[in-house]
């Protein structure tokens, strides 16, 4: 496995949103990252909005998961339209959930 460096894709002072790629043999995914310093319900509209900017430059399936997996990750997710993958055994040996989103041109 393959991972390469994260690339910031947006920042602001509330958020920012980066990504990163995973290879395991022929085989890549594109992993999302937000990272949120200060939450509102205007942050939120904003970061809904940055994400249909972004979106269609990321390729037909990006994947993410939250450092917990709980409802309320759950729930911000679903604001972008991310759908419940499965659980998924990461590096550092803890099981979380994993979400994809499809982009339809």
């Amino acid at each position: 496995m393959i991972q390469f460096p994260r690339i910031t894709l947006y920042s602001e002072p509330d958020f920012d949103l980066s990504s990163h790629i995973i290879q395991v043999d022929n085989d890549c995914m594109t992993m999302m990252h937000l990272d949120v310093f200060y939450w509102s319900p205007k942050v939120l509209r904003r970061i809904k909005s940055v994400w249909q900017e972004v979106r269609p430059r990321l390729g037909k399936i990006v994947y993410c998961m939250g450092n917990v997996s709980d409802k309320k990750f759950a729930r911000f997710v679903g604001h972008l339209d991310a759908k419940y993958l499965g659980p998924c055994l990461c590096s550092d040996g803890v099981n979380r959930d994993i979400y994809f989103h499809m982009y339809y041109h």
